[in-house]
Formats: structure tokens, sequence, C-alpha cells
């Protein structure tokens, strides 16, 4: 599925006479949903609502350039086919404003999301009048690219007790996530980072600092029930709940800081020490890191979420190997830096 999707995106772009490039940060409708332009009401300028509207109402792709776009009239619909493309997580960020959540995917819906942030989401009730899915609420295809999910939440003060404070899976969703990074989303439920349902595959992406209210062992980072796959993923330091909770298959390559993954016991509680969250809304590794270079090349992305190289030799033992996460780690020419074995 990953050699596929590395042309994705210009397959699907190729296909378009049009793109949609929103060109305002005002949360406005279409004004004619269908006709073929981008027109808010009652600004008529080409909005993000705008134009995630008549994108799928006439199959064209849209572009979002950087910025912070608010949500402020509600979660955006998927319903029809969505190709979305930012200029790069932390530069278009898209905001829930924690009022609604950013992206609800029905059955019918199909999207690919890449290089953006969905920031500050919470689950009101959507498709199917579900309330679950901080950030995003996925129950049809869902391809999410290079982005970062964080700061999206489950709100238990009114009484919601959903799961899946960053994204949620639904039983009748396919969601693949590449170059992911999913950050400090909570839940009351289970999943304080995932929910998954579904079926979900998860490649080359980085789980951190999430947290479930629920119980010792919800999930802070992954609460699944349906089918997932991890490769070259990296769980690390999900509290209130434990990393992951149910059954993840190991495709390989991944690390974990407690044992609940169910990973061998050479990539299981892995003291594994983040950077804060940079300005590309990732959270880095460093300098001896036990991520550096303990991924699988098979299917390793050419490119980390930013931009960078893939594989790099970050340990300097002369081989290059993609490392474990969203981020893949340079090192600077001066440094010397022990050979990590695996």
């Amino acid at each position: 599925m990953v050699c596929g999707l590395a042309i994705l995106p210009q397959t699907v772009l190729s296909q378009e006479r049009q793109i949609f490039t929103v060109n305002s940060i005002l949360d406005e409708p279409d004004g004619n949903i269908g006709d073929g332009n981008c027109i808010s009401n009652p600004s008529r300028l080409c909005t993000l609502r705008a134009a995630v509207q008549e994108g799928q109402a006439v199959n064209r792709a849209v572009t979002v350039p950087a910025g912070l776009y608010e949500l402020s009239q509600g979660h955006l619909d998927i319903t029809k086919n969505l190709t979305l493309t930012g200029a790069g997580s932390g530069k278009t960020k898209i905001d829930g404003m924690l009022k609604s959540r950013v992206f609800d995917i029905a059955d019918t819906g199909f999207a690919y999301i890449g290089k953006v942030t969905v920031q500050w989401g919470n689950a009101t009730p959507g498709f199917a009048s579900h309330s679950h899915g901080g950030g995003i609420h996925n129950h049809g295809t869902l391809i999410l690219v290079d982005s970062t999910v964080r700061a999206s939440s489950i709100n238990w003060r009114y009484g919601n007790v959903w799961g899946g404070g960053g994204l949620t899976n639904a039983s009748t969703g396919k969601a693949t996530l590449v170059n992911v990074t999913i950050v400090g989303n909570s839940t009351s439920g289970a999943g304080g980072g995932i929910e998954n349902l579904g079926t979900m595959d998860v490649y080359n992406s980085t789980i951190a600092n999430n947290q479930s209210f629920r119980s010792a062992t919800s999930g802070g980072g992954i609460a699944n029930t349906g089918t997932i796959q991890l490769k070259n993923t990296l769980v690390a330091n999900n509290y209130e709940g434990d990393n992951c909770d149910g059954t993840i298959v190991d495709l390989g390559g991944n690390l974990s800081s407690d044992a609940t993954c169910g990973f061998p016991t050479s990539r299981s509680n892995v003291e594994i020490v983040l950077g804060g969250r940079d300005d590309n809304d990732m959270l880095p590794i460093y300098a001896e890191s036990p991520a550096i270079d303990r991924g699988i090349d098979d299917q390793c992305q050419s490119t980390d979420q930013r931009g960078m190289t893939r594989p790099l030799d970050g340990n300097r033992d002369g081989v290059a190997t993609c490392d474990v996460g969203a981020y893949e780690y340079l090192a600077p020419l001066s440094e010397g830096v022990d050979t990590i074995t695996n």
C-alpha cells in the first residue's frame, strides 16, 4: 500500500483540470455548491470550507497555503472524494477551536489529507451522531500523510465518554497513516491518540504524550478492537492508560517505551527521550536515541514528515538505515555518535 501512496497525490492531481487554492482564512461556506467555482458567501473568497465543499462536488483537489484556519462553523464534512494538501505540518494549521472536531469522514467518503496540522479538535456529534474522534472521525477511507494531529480531545466535562482523542477509525473505516505525528491528545474513553475499530495501517509515525483517563490500561496511545498494523513506528510516553490496549500487529521496526504493544522484548520498555514540539509540530529525536537507524528500510519512505531525506546514517556506522518514527535524525558532521546496536 505504501508504494502506491508515493504516487497517489500526483495521480489524483493529474486528473484535475483545476486545483482550488484557498486564499482566505475566513470560515465561510461555498455560495453555490456544484457550480465549479470556489466562491464563499458572503466575502466571495475561496475559503477552506468553500474549497472542501466545492472540491468534493466537482472532484477537484484543494491546496491550502500556510496559515491558521479556525473552524468557527464546525467540522468539515467529507462525504465524497477529497484530496487536500497543505504547505506542511506546523505551517498549515486547521483548528477546531475546541468547539468541534476538524474532519468528519462519512462511510461514502475518501480523503487524502497531506502536509497539515489538525489541532484543537473536540468531538461533537457528527456523522452517525457519533461523538468520538476529537481531531478526525473516519467511517470511510482516510489516507493521512506528512501530518500532525495534536491537542484534540473528548470532553469528559460534558459527559462524553467516547474514545479517540486524536483520531477514531470506525468499524467501517479504512485508514493509512504515513509519516504522521499523533501527540498531546486525550480522551475520557479508550485511545487517547488513536481509537481503531476498523482496519488501519501505520508506517513511520510517532504516537507520543497522549492520554486516556478511562483506566490504567485503556490505551493512552492506541486502543484497538479492529485490525491495526504498525511498521517503523514509535509509541512513546503515553500515560493514564499506557501505550497500547488491544492486539497490535507488529510488522517490524517498531519501538515502545512500555511493554503493552506486544513488540519483541528488545523493542519494548525502551527509554525514549523526545524533544519538545518543534516548528513542524513534530517531536525530534536526538543523538544516541534508540530510534536512530532502528527501523526497517523495506517500505521506509524516501523522506520524513518534514521532507528530510530518508534513510540517513544517523549513528555514523557507515550504513544509512531508516529511523523509527516520523522524524529522521541528521547527525552534524562534527558530532561523534556511538554506534547503536539493533
